[in-house]
């Protein structure tokens, strides 16, 4: 697996776990990507998240019998890359799964074009912020600008476009 690259997406930003978990507890930001038909058949699809109430087994057997064929076993990619525990759900969770012949693990440009937004979080400290704009204006990528901010009455968050 270390030479393998995982790419996880989720198909909602205004979940406060996600921000909470994946973005330094809010002070991090979001990416927006927009993927039409065409780009679906030009570029790596990502691949729905599956989640259930209990882990998936392999066994030994299913290992041997394959290995000697040189390939993973049946559902071997499913059962340990695209699976997870139902506690999970509220991620919605996608992801791009890149094997060491393609590149494998570390950074991999993405079309400009797909990138079409910037959502800081709520806790984005004011000097993180200047420099992820300025990083952007430097790549001339036109996005959107949106701030996640809490909502006043629950424990939801709201994204809201900003300058």
């Amino acid at each position: 697996m270390d030479t393998n690259g995982v790419y996880c997406l989720c198909e909602e930003w205004d979940q406060p776990l996600m921000w909470a978990h994946y973005s330094d507890a809010h002070r991090g930001y979001c990416l927006e990507f927009t993927i039409s038909d065409e780009d679906w058949e030009r570029f790596e699809v990502p691949l729905e998240m599956g989640y259930e109430p209990e882990r998936p087994s392999l066994s030994t057997s299913e290992f041997l019998r394959h290995g000697k064929l040189g390939l993973p076993p049946q559902g071997f990619f499913d059962r340990t890359l695209l699976t997870k525990s139902k506690e999970w759900l509220y991620e919605k969770e996608w992801r791009m799964l890149r094997s060491s012949s393609e590149g494998g693990c570390g950074p991999h440009p993405s079309p400009r074009h797909l990138l079409t937004g910037m959502a800081l979080g709520a806790r984005m400290i004011p000097e993180d912020e200047q420099r992820l704009r300025a990083w952007v204006r430097e790549r001339r990528r036109p996005v959107a600008w949106y701030r996640a901010r809490p909502e006043p009455n629950s424990y939801g968050l709201r994204i809201e476009p900003i300058d």
